[in-house]
């Protein structure tokens, strides 16, 4: 199939969202022909990579799409100027991939990163071609017995995020989501939200795609093997990643024999010491900073657990790399982190009152070490990026028929 692409972030050798990007439209590469719609930012990666792989090069089609000039200033500069610059851009992307469409007429057309329920599709709005969107995030909000661990800030934050999330939804998420033909959602929370408003058919996919994964050597054996557990905390300390209230589980006497080991910088760290202190388990929290990837593999490796409370992110890269050594996850069954966790890979605690509680019984009936997952490789993306894209043909196709 001719599939026109839209990846605003895209970018090999890189992780989070420009490697998840670069990861999709590879994917999709393998069985069609792709017109990727990118930053001219990206050219600086992909060019070199695609000359490294002529047999892609052929199969892809960069196309750099620049913002106005006067947008430039608006990136680099906090986030909601970024914001302002992604929207600028999806106007641009949208008449370049009308102008191609002229002159390529593709198949499908596939939105892929900065995927998120109150952000707009500029090739949402090509007429005429189906639409895959996603996967998207962007569904979950509070979950019940989590307020309290936020913090004041944390609880303003997320107050004003709950508020706005439906107006957000409604000027351009129930755009893209009313032209979509399949929607690919990030949580099962976001799935519900779109089933809700849409008879769009959804399948719920996580974006974590890695090219490869290399099992160490004796993974599933590994652990703290010494007194005690140890489970590790890895994420941006800000509130809704669930900080406090790792610390708060380790201090109940269901998880008397763990250690949290907590990895990573924020704003939360000074709340987070001095949680440890008041709780009294200074002594068994550590706070070690931020590493680099390999540094926090071996660590993954030496733990028992990997402790990831959060409650509205999508699916977690870092989860996965925790799931890929085979330690198994305790987090929340809600969001983006409970879709990666299957079973046997650890504990998904359903929301509650006392989530501090059933975090620490999640720890202490932590299941043991596991063959380490594959699960969430590339690989597994080809053919199903084919089938969704012949499902959203023929739903276009039945759309046009009942009207």
């Amino acid at each position: 199939m001719k599939v026109l692409a839209s990846a605003y972030s895209c970018a090999p050798g890189l992780g989070s969202e420009p490697g998840a990007g670069w990861q999709w439209a590879r994917a999709s590469a393998q069985n069609n022909e792709v017109w990727l719609l990118t930053q001219e930012v990206n050219r600086e990666r992909l060019e070199p990579f695609l000359d490294t792989y002529p047999e892609l090069r052929v199969k892809m089609h960069p196309v750099y799409v620049p913002a106005p000039r006067w947008a430039h200033r608006l990136k680099g500069d906090g986030e909601g100027k970024h914001l302002l610059h992604y929207i600028v851009w999806q106007r641009a992307a949208r008449k370049v991939g009308a102008r191609l469409h002229a002159a390529v007429s593709f198949d499908v057309a596939h939105h892929i990163t900065w995927t998120v329920a109150w952000l707009p599709s500029g090739i949402s709005k090509i007429p005429g071609l189906p639409f895959v969107w996603g996967p998207v995030s962007g569904g979950g909000g509070v979950p019940r017995g989590f307020w309290r661990w936020l913090g004041w800030r944390g609880s303003v934050q997320e107050g004003v995020r709950e508020a706005t999330l439906p107006l957000g939804r409604f000027l351009f998420g129930s755009g893209p989501l009313r032209r979509s033909s399949l929607v690919l959602a990030q949580s099962e929370e976001f799935a519900r939200w779109a089933r809700k408003k849409s008879r769009t058919p959804v399948v719920v996919e996580p974006v974590v795609a890695f090219p490869t994964w290399e099992i160490p050597k004796g993974a599933r054996e590994r652990g703290s093997n010494g007194d005690g557990r140890t489970a590790i905390f890895a994420a941006r300390m800000v509130p809704w990643k669930g900080l406090r209230l790792a610390i708060a589980a380790i201090a109940r006497p269901e998880a008397a024999g763990w250690r949290l080991d907590v990895y990573g910088n924020g704003p939360e760290e000074g709340a987070g010491r001095k949680l440890a202190s008041r709780l009294g388990v200074e002594d068994r929290v550590r706070f070690l900073g931020r590493i680099d990837r390999k540094e926090l593999d071996e660590a993954i490796l030496a733990a028992d657990a990997f402790l990831h409370p959060s409650i509205h992110d999508a699916p977690p890269f870092v989860v996965a790399e925790a799931l890929g050594t085979g330690c198994p996850v305790i987090c929340i069954d809600h969001g983006g982190s409970a879709v990666l966790v299957e079973d046997g890979q650890g504990v998904k605690v359903p929301p509650g009152k006392d989530l501090a509680g059933a975090l620490a019984e999640a720890l202490a009936s932590a299941p043991p070490r596991f063959e380490p997952s594959t699960r969430w490789l590339r690989g597994r993306l080809p053919d199903r990026l084919s089938d969704w894209y012949a499902k959203a043909i023929a739903e276009a196709k039945s759309s046009r028929e009942r009207l």
